[in-house]
């Protein structure tokens, strides 16, 4: 009995364990997605043209721009009024796109910019003018090849040459005898564009210039002309100490019907230069000559795509045709007896 009583008495009963306490996980509330917010609809044509006359410059400059990237013609006559903007960035925007444009109607206007205090307003209408194309604006760029800037002048050559109006051809010839050699170059090739044949003794001088870059250049202008005395002045040029020079002298002797310099352009078909290979299988289609055809085909798996498809041009002018290919006929099965 006294057993009993130690074993159920509480002071000598085992307590029994407290069950652990698991903590509640709080209950999840489902979010509501993310909202992205979408970029703003990007302006209007009409929004744009009125932005042109917005009080803040930098609104009207970035809408001149724009409207000439979009190529809306409807926006034409808003940027001409544009041309007489205050702030020399507006305007010269405005200038860019009405080029882009190919805007006609914005000839005159943009010639009397021609003037402008700003000598990036001018060059940028140089430009222009040469996008347009209008040869009649030829008479108001040579007077800007005399511009004091660099860029004015250098602008309104290269529009002049696409121009291809003989109107200009006194003032560029003058050019050829300019300080900057640049300048130089830039009325040479100018000249080879326009390709007439009065200036051929004109460029004859600058083919003995020191600078290997406007030798070559001249060269090949003087190819582009295709006047039949310039072969005599062209031959010596075969045996230059630049490459350049001498690939120029072949292809444009090859233009005036002349072969002389077909193992130059053969001996460069294998340089290491890209350009130069290209410009050596173009020089070989201009020369005509059919026994360069084995050359050229090696050519046609070239690592570079430039090459590869000047020697096709090339080949195709040789009278080349690529060899058909005949279909294998399928072995046949013997009979079984």
């Amino acid at each position: 009995v006294i057993g009993y009583w130690l074993f159920t008495h509480p002071l000598f009963a085992q307590e029994k364990p407290t069950p652990a306490v698991v903590p509640q996980q709080p209950a999840v509330v489902p979010q509501p997605p993310a909202v992205v917010p979408q970029p703003p609809a990007p302006p209007t044509v009409d929004e744009l043209i009125k932005q042109l006359k917005s009080t803040d410059p930098i609104l009207r400059q970035q809408s001149a721009s724009e409207l000439g990237f979009r190529r809306e013609m409807k926006a034409v006559g808003a940027l001409i009024e544009v041309l007489s903007d205050t702030h020399t960035a507006v305007r010269r925007n405005a200038v860019d796109s009405l080029g882009l444009l190919r805007a006609r109607e914005a000839v005159t206007p943009l010639t009397n910019l021609l003037d402008d205090s700003d000598p990036q307003t001018r060059q940028s209408v140089a430009v222009a003018l040469g996008y347009i194309g209008d040869p009649k604006v030829a008479g108001v760029l040579t007077k800007k090849l005399k511009d004091p800037n660099d860029g004015v002048r250098f602008a309104a050559g290269q529009t002049l040459g696409l121009l291809r109006n003989t109107e200009a051809i006194p003032a560029l010839v003058e050019c050829l005898k300019d300080k900057d050699m640049d300048m130089r170059l830039i009325a040479v090739r100018a000249l080879g564009d326009i390709s007439e044949k009065s200036v051929t003794k004109d460029l004859f001088p600058l083919l003995k210039e020191e600078n290997p870059r406007l030798r070559s250049e001249t060269a090949y202008a003087l190819g582009k002309i295709s006047s039949p005395e310039a072969i005599d002045a062209l031959s010596p040029l075969l045996k230059d100490t630049d490459k350049k020079v001498r690939l120029a002298s072949a292809q444009s002797l090859g233009k005036l019907g002349n072969k002389e310099g077909y193992p130059v352009a053969l001996e460069l078909l294998k340089d290491r230069d890209v350009l130069l290979r290209a410009q050596a299988a173009d020089a070989l289609g201009d020369i005509g000559e059919k026994k360069a055809i084995p050359e050229l085909e090696k050519l046609r798996e070239d690592p570079d795509l430039f090459v590869r498809n000047a020697v096709e041009i090339s080949l195709t002018r040789l009278g080349w045709r690529p060899p058909t290919t005949t279909p294998k006929t399928p072995a046949k099965i013997p009979e079984k007896k």
